[in-house]
């Protein structure tokens, strides 16, 4: 049903109700048909029989045959009568004809009346009894005395075959009837059908082109009552239709107008921009240039700065001229940073900036910026705490060099900023489970002057402080809070500040550091032996605390000295060790631990390490060792092992020969306080060194003498050293290769890529460092 049209659907209906009236009228019609034609030949076989019998009575009686057979042979002439048979009450035929000849015994009738004896299908016995009577002999038949009574029986038998051939006529005639109804009413149907289904079929394929998009076209409205209106329906929206359509393209078009007059003007915009990008590009580049050229400019003198600074220093100065050297290394270094900073800075904001990712011991870094850090801190008084926690690895992966930089920078900002207190580094690690990585989180806190909430917003802004009343007092570019955010973004992390002001700040970073694993388990040195800690500040107890139960101690920690000196007084337990802190720069526990070596025996007493400010009084008397806050793992260990024997010794670098002598180096340096400092740093190594003051005469000393080694400068006169190093590549002799350094100011990605390129083998920044020649000279030159 579904999917018929509506033609169908129409024929359909007018068809179904005329078929079932149709079978209906045939089965009853044909049926009363039928019923009549049987009951017509049961009435004319009863009549016959009926008929026959009193007839038969004179003959039947008298016994005249010839009688019987005239009755029965007038009968047969009738139709449909095929045999006709008279018998006596025991059915003895007595005559007979046609198809009842030969039959024997005939059924015997049970009443007075003719009925029907035997149906076979195609044939049918009626029956009727022979009643006999005594005539009237007088005129008054009332008063005689009539008998009755049965002599015998008649049986006529009548065919069927007629009948069914009635029956069969009743039965076409009937279906011819029915069919002819029915196609009469489907002829109808399929008019009616046709007249509505063809308007709607019309309006079909209109509504199709109008969903095609031809809104040009008219629907006839040739049609009468609801179609007629659906008809006018359609084609009024169609109508309308055309008018939106052509609204709407009255629009696009005026748009489409706008729309080309703003393309217009953004492709006008875009040149204007392209043309700032450029400019803004070429002026990014100019920037990157000059930054580097005055990079160089500033480094080539503060190198010959340093390198006579170190010179002074082998000339045994007095404690004035020492204080002095003190102060100009740190305004060096103070000028270094800031060159660094701001390089890093123009670095970033070019995209230059890459993060090469090493594996390294997270530990000793710390203790390296701690170490460098201590100095200032110490110098103002102020307590510094390293606390590592437990479950942080010790090999990592990550940028050894971006992440020092980014503790100096965080530290050295809460140091500057800190007048008295406290600077803490704390360093713990979680388990993201979400990415499946261990990421260290970094915290640097301080006790200082603190940021106003209101502040928070600018103080990773380049150049920039949160209060500039507080630069004039504590100095200092803006610089390192800025790079350090940068920095961390690279490194996968985030910065971020908590601060309340005239409470301290606190600078927290998390970074995804890579886990290197180790089959290794650190052996605990000192296990199961006991140990005493006296530290007044709890952050730093803590550290300490962990630091030395990492070791194997059992600590029993104390904030004030009387406790610590009754129970050794009392001596309860025997203690191995016995650490005393100091929490500023005036050794005030040298005396608790005077008293203590008077009043404990010689034999009670643990081994005594004093932990001290870096510059702070000490006495080597009272002690058995020394060290510095804040307290490492290294260095703790490396000094228990000083002061008590056993457990894992530290292992020291040893002094390793060279095995290679005195070697001929080239220095190339057209800077002659440059060239005396570095010349001055290998003469002093014992070796060789030959001078030449532009590009031009080194490479005419490369090619006239035989050299172990070169230190080119970058920029020179006449050819620079890039050029000499292209122009000695191209002609050096194949089998032995010169190790070429560049010795460059600049320390940028693009200039170590055009050193390499090149054909340096290596590269030493400016102020040139005695340690790194030393390195260098190890690395390039083989043992003869």
């Amino acid at each position: 049903m579904k999917g018929m049209g509506i033609k169908n659907r129409l024929l359909l209906l007018a068809l179904l109700p005329g078929t079932v009236i149709a079978l209906v009228l045939f089965i009853y019609f044909t049926r009363g048909q039928l019923e009549l034609l049987n009951q017509s030949q049961h009435e004319q076989g009863l009549t016959i029989a009926r008929q026959l019998a009193p007839a038969s009575e004179y003959g039947f009686v008298s016994g005249n045959p010839q009688l019987l057979g005239q009755l029965a042979g007038s009968l047969m002439q009738q139709a449909d009568v095929t045999g006709i048979s008279i018998a006596d009450p025991q059915g003895r035929q007595l005559f007979a004809e046609g198809s009842l000849a030969n039959l024997g015994n005939l059924p015997a009738p049970q009443g007075e009346d003719a009925e029907l004896c035997a149906d076979s299908g195609d044939r049918m016995l009626f029956c009727a009894p022979i009643i006999k009577t005594q005539l009237p002999i007088s005129d008054f038949p009332a008063s005689d005395d009539i008998e009755r009574r049965i002599i015998g029986h008649v049986y006529v038998e009548t065919s069927t075959l007629s009948m069914q051939s009635q029956r069969s006529t009743i039965i076409f005639r009937a279906l011819l009837m029915s069919s002819m109804l029915l196609f009469i009413t489907g002829l109808i149907a399929v008019r009616i059908g046709t007249q509505i289904s063809l308007p709607i079929v019309a309006m079909t394929r209109e509504v199709g082109k109008v969903a095609e998009g031809n809104l040009d076209l008219h629907v006839s409205a040739g049609s009468f009552g609801e179609i007629g209106q659906l008809e006018q329906g359609i084609d009024s929206m169609v109508g309308a239709l055309r008018v939106a359509r052509d609204e709407m393209r009255s629009n696009i078009d005026s748009a489409t107008a706008r729309l080309r007059q703003a393309l217009g003007e953004l492709e006008k915009r875009n040149r204007d921009l392209e043309e700032q990008r450029l400019h803004a590009q070429a002026a990014s580049e100019a920037k990157s240039r000059f930054l580097a050229n005055m990079s160089h400019e500033i480094r080539t003198p503060l190198s010959g700065m340093v390198g006579l600074l170190f010179m002074l220093r082998q000339t045994k100065p007095s404690p004035e001229q020492n204080e002095y050297l003190d102060n100009l290394e740190n305004s060096a270094a103070s000028l270094r940073a800031l060159i660094d900073d701001i390089l890093d800075l123009s670095r970033i904001e070019a995209g230059r900036l890459t993060i090469h990712e090493q594996e390294f011991v997270l530990r000793d870094l710390l203790a390296g910026v701690a170490s460098m850090l201590a100095p200032a801190t110490h110098q103002k008084g102020v307590e510094f705490i390293v606390h590592v926690a437990k479950d942080v690895p010790r090999w990592v992966m990550g940028d050894p060099l971006r992440l020092r930089q980014i503790l100096t920078n965080l530290i050295g900002n809460a140091v500057k900023f800190t007048e008295r207190g406290y600077v803490r580094l704390h360093v713990g690690s979680s388990l993201d489970s979400e990415h499946h990585i261990l990421v260290t989180r970094f915290t640097v806190e301080d006790s200082g002057i603190g940021i106003a909430s209101e502040k928070l917003e600018y103080i990773f802004e380049s150049f920039a402080q949160a209060d500039e009343s507080t630069t004039r007092r504590y100095g200092g570019s803006g610089l390192g809070t800025t790079i350090s955010r940068e920095l961390v973004t690279l490194m996968g992390g985030t910065l971020k500040v908590e601060s309340e002001e005239g409470r301290g700040t606190r600078f927290i970073f998390e970074l995804p550091l890579g886990v290197i694993d180790s089959d290794e388990e650190e052996p605990l040195p000192y296990a199961g032996k006991r140990a005493l800690l006296l530290e007044a500040h709890g952050p730093s107890r803590l550290a300490e605390r962990e630091l030395l139960e990492s070791l194997g101690f059992e600590v029993k920690e104390f904030a004030e000295a009387e406790p610590l000196m009754a129970l050794l007084e009392e001596k309860k337990g025997d203690y191995y060790l016995l650490v005393v802190a100091e929490n500023d720069r005036d050794s005030s526990r040298q005396e608790m631990v005077w008293q203590l070596r008077q009043r404990v025996a010689y034999g009670q007493m643990p081994r005594l390490l004093h932990l001290t400010f870096m510059g702070g009084m000490d006495d080597a008397a009272l002690f058995d060792g020394v060290l510095h806050k804040p307290l490492c793992m290294e260095h703790l260990a490396a000094k228990l092992h000083q002061m008590l024997g056993g457990g894992k010794q530290v292992a020291e670098p040893e002094a390793v020969d060279s095995g290679y002598g005195s070697l001929k180096i080239l220095v190339a340096e057209d800077d002659h306080i440059n060239a005396k400092v570095m010349s001055y740093f290998l003469t002093q190594k014992g070796h060789q060194v030959v001078l030449a003051t532009n590009g031009r005469a080194a490479l005419g000393l490369l090619q006239q003498q035989h050299f172990d080694l070169g230190f080119i400068d970058l920029r020179m006169p006449e050819m620079d050293g890039l050029m000499v190093a292209r122009q000695w590549r191209s002609d050096e002799k194949e089998g032995r290769r010169l190790p070429l350094i560049a010795v460059t100011a600049n320390v940028t990605r693009d200039d170590r890529a055009a050193c390499f390129e090149a054909g340096m083998d290596d590269f030493v920044s400016k102020p040139v460092d005695p340690v790194r020649l030393c390195e260098l000279l190890d690395k390039y030159v083989q043992r003869s």
